[in-house]
């Protein structure tokens, strides 16, 4: 009986009760590429967004509510370069500019895991010319089973209509 008992008590605990680790987001919402991104999913190939010059976008980072971030930009994506003890790839080129930081300081119930995120509203001014094109990667931070460690999200490859 006692053994029963233990296997129950070990069935009851399954894996979806636990946390990913490794899982950070980047997201992108305009209005001519209305939705892209992704929380649960890496690739080394950057995903492909448009905008005008003028058109509100906003950019969302998801990790630990609390923990810091990193907003990367540099002329181009094409790498896949794994860092030690840094989950998922850096897919910026240099030079790789941080054009923003902070701490993921909001949160929604509607967010199970990670919890924690910060949306950056962005406009390009009328000085960046059409047909430009740079890319965006951001950083966060992952808890997962406990282990806190630094998650590089997905990368937007950008063009300016």
């Amino acid at each position: 009986m006692k053994i029963l008992f233990a296997l129950t008590l070990v069935v009851s605990v399954t894996p979806a009760q636990l946390q990913p680790v490794g899982v950070a987001g980047f997201w992108w919402n305009g209005t001519t590429t209305p939705t892209a991104g992704s929380t649960y999913s890496f690739t080394c190939a950057p995903i492909p967004v448009s905008v005008q010059v003028g058109e509100p976008v906003v950019l969302r980072v998801v990790g630990e509510f609390t923990y810091p971030y990193l907003l990367g930009m540099a002329p181009s994506a094409t790498r896949c370069l794994s860092l030690p003890g840094v989950f998922n790839s850096v897919l910026l080129d240099d030079p790789v500019t941080i054009i923003t930081s902070g701490s993921l300081d909001q949160t929604s119930p509607l967010l199970v895991w990670p919890s924690g995120f910060t949306e950056l509203n962005v406009i390009l001014p009328p000085s960046v010319p059409t047909g430009a094109t740079f890319s965006l990667q951001a950083a966060a931070w992952s808890g997962g089973q406990g282990l806190f460690q630094p998650v590089l999200t997905v990368a937007f490859d950008v063009t300016v209509l």
